[in-house]
C-alpha cells in the first residue's frame, strides 16, 4: 500500500517533469525554429541585400534551423523514452504484485 502511494507521487512527478520538457521543446520549435525561419524566408531579402546577407541566410537555414530542429526531436524522444520506461516499470509493478499475492495464496495454502 506504502509503495503504490510512492509509486503514484512518482508517476505525478514524472509526468510533471515530461509535461515541462514537452512545453520547452514546443517552445523552441516556435519561438526559435519558426520565428527564423519566417525572419529569413519572407522580406528577407528586401531588408538585407549583399553578400553578408546570403551567407547569414545560409548560415540559418542549413545550420541552425536543422541544429535545432534537432534540438526539437530529440526532446520528442526522449520524453517518449521516459514515458514508455515508466509504463514497463508500472507493468513491472503489477506482474510483481501479482506473483506476491499468488505466492502468499500458496504459503497460505501450505500453513
Amino acid at each position: 500500500m506504502f509503495a503504490n502511494l510512492i509509486a503514484k507521487v512518482v508517476m505525478k512527478a514524472l509526468n510533471q517533469a515530461v509535461g515541462e520538457i514537452t512545453r520547452q521543446v514546443t517552445r523552441v520549435q516556435t519561438e526559435v525554429v519558426d520565428q527564423m525561419t519566417s525572419h529569413v524566408t519572407t522580406g528577407f531579402d528586401d531588408m538585407w541585400r549583399g553578400e553578408d546577407a546570403d551567407q547569414f541566410k545560409e548560415k540559418v537555414l542549413k545550420i541552425m534551423i536543422p541544429d535545432t530542429s534537432s534540438i526539437v526531436s530529440f526532446g520528442g524522444l526522449f520524453t517518449k523514452g521516459i514515458m514508455e520506461a515508466a509504463q514497463k516499470m508500472q507493468g513491472a509493478d503489477k506482474a510483481a504484485s501479482g506473483i506476491l499475492g499468488d505466492l502468499g495464496g500458496v504459503f497460505g495454502k501450505i500453513f
